[in-house]
């Protein structure tokens, strides 16, 4: 329940932070921005991203820009913690998904992935078939659904109508119950830090979180990796191939 509180919350936070954000100036921020973007002054651009970024406000679309800008300042690392961060938000934006592949071309590490198993993948893609603003809008419309077909289930007569009525709860509720845990699901992956981005342009792995321990594998910036545990200031890391080992935590930024 704490999590559904949680994603309540968290919607209201964002309608009142898009309120906020039309009458102020972080809007115009946004505008100078894409207009310094488009000229091709990126240095710029990039200040005026990382000012609305500063001020506590995020979007799939402002990663995404803050992203392109990195890219074009030649910050591949910082282009895919960004291009990351929006897909966290929209799974389903297809811009930054296709920037991202050519950004990972950039960098030094091409480590084949290993498969996810069929379960994981299988919830994956479900949740990630919405966003978070998504889900909730679903929620609410089948919430309601729900609730008008409760209310008229229980004030018809007529035998045949209950029962259409009835089987429409159930279907409505099943439905409402099912966007809730995908969207429990998707919030609990957008505040996650279990996954994180390499920013050390040459960084060893060690078998154990000491500089005096052996070094497992060598990797470079831009490469993502999971974090499986902390101790004291290291990080154990898995990387795309299912190698582990221990890096310094002040090495990577989570996603």
């Amino acid at each position: 329940m704490s999590a559904v509180k949680n994603i309540v919350i968290t919607g209201l936070l964002f309608v009142s932070a898009m309120v906020c954000f039309g009458d102020n100036h972080y809007d115009k921020l946004f505008d100078q921005a894409n207009s310094l973007y488009d000229e091709e002054n990126y240095e710029e651009a990039k200040e005026n991203y990382l000012q609305i970024l500063d001020a506590g406000y995020a979007s799939a679309d402002l990663h995404y820009n803050v992203a392109n800008v990195y890219y074009k300042l030649g910050s591949y690392p910082t282009a895919i913690l960004h291009y990351e961060k929006c897909l966290k938000l929209q799974p389903g934006h297809e811009d930054a998904r296709h920037n991202l592949t050519l950004t990972n071309q950039q960098i030094v590490d091409k480590i084949k992935r290993l498969p996810e198993v069929f379960y994981k993948r299988w919830w994956q893609s479900m949740r990630n078939s919405n966003s978070l603003d998504g889900w909730a809008w679903l929620i609410i419309v089948f919430l309601f659904a729900a609730t008008v077909s409760l209310f008229l289930f229980r004030i018809l007569m007529k035998a045949q109508l209950k029962r259409l009525f009835f089987y429409l709860l159930l279907v409505f509720g099943a439905a409402t119950v099912y966007c809730t845990i995908m969207s429990i699901g998707l919030y609990n992956h957008i505040h996650s830090e279990d996954e994180a981005i390499i920013f050390e342009s040459t960084l060893n792995v060690q078998s154990a979180p000491t500089k005096s321990a052996t070094t497992l594998y060598v990797i470079h910036s831009g490469l993502k990796v999971s974090v499986k545990e902390r101790k004291d200031n290291w990080l154990n890391i898995t990387l795309p191939d299912g190698n582990e080992g221990w890096v310094p935590a002040n090495t990577i930024e989570p996603i």
